[in-house]
């Protein structure tokens, strides 16, 4: 199978465990979605685990490839935060708590690696996000920055392992801006409350 087709293929996958979960999806729907027999899907996989494991690696490969192509690293510390805080907002909004509690539960191995992928990415580009809002003068200077990036990862892995997303009192999105603005709050100086304030005032003016 050609790369492109490939990736066309994983893509269509993961937009049905996406909406659907992973559970209910069965190979036969995968197979009638994809329009082909069950037995060539059988040729790119040997099992639904398998295919799981590849539309998981897929996932993670796009979203570093899009994360990257957008060059937000190029944007002063305070601004490229709030841009990616935007993104993580409307990403929450689009989240299926069934997708990952299914993959949490029945694909154990294949959720712990998808983890360690995402807790290392975001701890990367967050801590040079620091160092950078440091340098600029928008972080606070006395604060530890490797000790902030645990925390705040581990408060956002906690609300998905907690299912704090299937609150019926709150929805996903309203929730994570609030995570957001705790965090902001925490490391701004007094020079990036002020930008802070601007950026918002601006986005509401715009």
């Amino acid at each position: 199978m050609m790369e492109n087709s490939q990736d066309e293929f994983l893509k269509t996958v993961l937009q049905l465990y996406t909406k659907y979960g992973i559970r209910s999806v069965t190979m036969d729907d995968v197979a009638r979605e994809l329009g082909v027999s069950k037995k060539t899907l059988y040729t790119f996989v040997t099992d639904k685990n398998e295919l799981v494991e590849k539309v998981i690696d897929f996932q993670c490969k796009e979203r570093l490839a899009w994360m990257k192509s957008l060059n937000l690293d190029k944007l002063p510390a305070l601004e490229e935060m709030v841009v990616v805080g935007k993104m993580t907002n409307k990403m929450v909004a689009e989240f299926n708590p069934s997708f990952h509690y299914d993959l949490s539960k029945y694909y154990g191995n294949i959720y712990n690696k998808m983890m360690r992928s995402n807790r290392e990415s975001m701890a990367q580009s967050m801590l040079q996000n620091m160092k950078k809002g440091k340098k600029e003068g928008y972080y606070r200077q006395d604060m530890n920055e490797e000790i902030i990036v645990r925390m705040n990862i581990a408060n956002i892995e906690n609300l998905a392992e907690k299912r704090f997303y299937n609150s019926q009192e709150w929805k996903p999105e309203v929730i994570q801006s609030e995570l957001f603005a705790y965090h902001i709050h925490a490391i701004l100086s007094p020079k990036g409350l002020k930008e802070y304030q601007r950026l918002l005032q601006s986005e509401q003016n715009s």
